[in-house]
């Protein structure tokens, strides 16, 4: 039977809102860069694009986490899970257009259309209302895919039940991959499902301290690294040659080096073969750190969760928050006053999103269960 005995370290908790921080932010900058000063040039169109698989590396990290953690106790269900994640995403979901529906309403006069495409959008479909809603849709469908996979089970009486609900659930998170772009967002699917990957792979390492004394607290379970490399290298299905080894892993992040080189500057960064050698250095690091006792200071703490408790709204807001201002007249300012004007209008219309909502999901959440009749 499948035990679950990690715990995230306070150090690396932290160390995964500045990860979240920093990637909302390369988005937020990047985006300025794209659409204002450099009008869509290939050489900086995907300068914001490493963010986004590592959002969802994460995504699938915390999640696994948080169910396997859960699981301990034997009430918790599908259901619990769904009301969490319906509670984190949803109400967030119908604030974020609420500034567009407004601009477009005020100076388009585009009611009918505008409200056509949002109703159909509350479907958790397909997000048509600015560039970043399609990353809800592969998010939500995850989350019920792999939740009812490993959930399911003690939701239903029946096993019947389960497969026909397991299915159900697998046709339409096909139909969501299918209507993004099934080829680009099978990738993204499976930076997902690393994330899962990952957090069993460091609770066998914890297993392994756990009980076998010869690891030492300081040390990395090797065997398990080299597991997890193999792994992601065999996803980079044009490269044969992974056969295990110091010199190989080292000649292959050397080559991982060099292809990454060439993507930058001549291809699309969200294909695999940039997305892996990334991926691979903050799995080392998460590693890495959380055998170790680094700590910061409160005071750090402190302004990095505050930083990462806006930064899904920044994630999702700040395409809208861009056009807007161009429109109202900020395409008179130049150089970094044009910058600064988008990135702290940006930043500060996150920050209050995230104080009437995002900061509210417990709330929502915990509201939802009472109203189920769920709450323990």
């Amino acid at each position: 039977m499948f035990e679950y005995t990690f715990k995230l370290s306070k150090t690396t908790s932290i160390n995964l809102y500045i990860i979240r921080v920093v990637a909302s932010q390369v988005v937020a900058i990047g985006h300025i860069l794209d659409y204002i000063f450099i009008a869509h040039s290939k050489d900086i169109t995907y300068f914001a694009g490493p963010s986004v698989p590592i959002f969802f590396f994460i995504s699938g990290f915390l999640i696994a986490h948080s169910i396997f953690t859960n699981m301990e106790n034997k009430k918790y269900k599908f259901t619990q899970f769904l009301m969490k994640r319906f509670s984190r995403i949803y109400p967030l979901f119908l604030l974020v257009p609420l500034p567009w529906f407004i601009f477009l309403t005020l100076f388009f006069n585009a009611k009918l259309i505008f409200t056509v495409d949002f109703v159909y959008t509350l479907s958790l479909y397909i997000f048509l209302l600015h560039p970043s809603m399609w990353t809800l849709n592969l998010f939500w469908w995850n989350y019920m895919l792999f939740g009812w996979l490993i959930l399911g089970r003690r939701t239903v009486k029946t096993k019947l039940s389960y497969v026909i609900i397991l299915v159900l659930i697998g046709i339409l998170t096909f139909i969501a991959y299918y209507g993004c772009n099934i080829f680009f967002c099978t990738n993204i699917g499976l930076i997902w499902m690393l994330g899962v990957v990952f957090c069993v792979l460091l609770n066998q390492v914890n297993q392994e301290k756990k009980y076998e004394s010869r690891y030492r607290t300081h040390l990395l379970d090797f065997r398990i690294i080299l597991i997890l490399i193999i792994f992601l290298g065999l996803l980079l299905w044009h490269i044969d040659w992974f056969y295990g080894g110091n010199i190989v892993i080292f000649f292959s992040l050397i080559l991982y080096g060099i292809l990454l080189g060439f993507h930058i500057c001549s291809n699309n960064l969200y294909q695999m073969v940039f997305l892996i050698p990334i991926l691979l250095f903050g799995i080392m690091l998460l590693i890495y750190i959380q055998q170790k006792k680094y700590e910061y200071s409160l005071r750090f703490e402190k302004f990095v969760k505050f930083m990462a408790n806006y930064s899904f709204s920044l994630f999702l807001i700040h395409p809208i928050i861009y056009i807007i201002a161009y429109f109202l007249g900020a395409y008179n300012f130049t150089g970094i006053l044009l910058f600064i004007t988008f990135y702290i209008s940006a930043n500060v219309i996150s920050i209050l999103i995230s104080f009437v909502i995002e900061r509210q999901a417990p709330k929502i959440h915990n509201y939802l269960l009472r109203r189920m009749e769920l709450k323990n």
